[in-house]
């Protein structure tokens, strides 16, 4: 077995036993998620850039200097390496939704019907549409996008001229992250709007509806202006 198989494995061990012990409390699953977790950041070496040694140093440090602080500094590294294995399952799952857009033909033509599009109309509906689906996805619609973007957006679509594939590549993604980031204001379910309902029992969101789809329109309409 390759080493790439080996850790795609280590990542596959990881999230089902995250699961497992989601489902069901076992803490023995948690710790095979765990291991697995440490086995695979270890298969890593030489392959880490400075900037993901040097994060990797500081969250050590700080593991340390909180260590130090608590009195079972056992159960508390236990606790923070499960959450850490979390959230790796949670990374792996967003990269799952990559998978649609390398394999999907119907996916594939929507990347390139977009890409015919002139610029003006290629921006509102990759926008509009990131955000429509970031209300339903959240963040993993930016790994759906982007694959899509990626996978469609080559040289031979841009008649072999590299700056065109540059120039759609970065005008593209300045769509989809505009267009997401208006998810959250948008979204009855988002964390923003949670907040300010949970706080204010009193408020519904019908009553929100015409100021945050208002403010979000004013920045869809504005972006758009400026990109185009």
């Amino acid at each position: 077995m390759t080493s790439a198989r080996q850790r795609s494995s280590l990542l596959a061990l990881v999230t089902l036993a995250t699961l497992g012990h989601l489902i069901t409390g076992s803490l023995a699953l948690q710790g095979v998620g765990i291991l697995a977790l440490v086995i695979y950041l270890v298969s890593l070496q030489g392959q880490l850039s400075r900037m993901a040694l040097g994060l990797l140093a500081v969250a050590a440090l700080f593991t340390l200097l909180a260590l130090w602080h608590v009195e079972s500094p056992g159960m508390l590294l236990f606790e923070s390496a499960g959450r850490f294995a979390f959230f790796a399952t949670f990374l792996v799952a967003l990269s799952l939704l990559r998978l649609p857009a390398y394999r999907s033909r119907l996916v594939r033509r929507c990347g390139v019907a977009m890409l015919l599009q002139p610029p003006g109309r290629r921006y509102p509906i990759l926008s509009a549409g990131s955000a429509l689906f970031g209300i339903i996805l959240n963040i993993g619609v930016l790994n759906l996008f982007a694959g899509m973007i990626e996978k469609s957006n080559t040289l031979e679509a841009a008649q072999g001229r590299a700056w065109v594939q540059n120039a759609r590549q970065r005008r593209m993604m300045l769509a989809l992250l505009r267009g997401f980031s208006l998810a959250p204001l948008i979204s009855p379910m988002g964390i923003g709007v949670a907040v300010v309902l949970s706080n204010l029992p009193e408020l519904r969101w019908l009553d929100l509806a015409p100021f945050v789809l208002g403010a979000a329109l004013v920045i869809f309409l504005v972006a758009g202006a400026w990109i185009t």
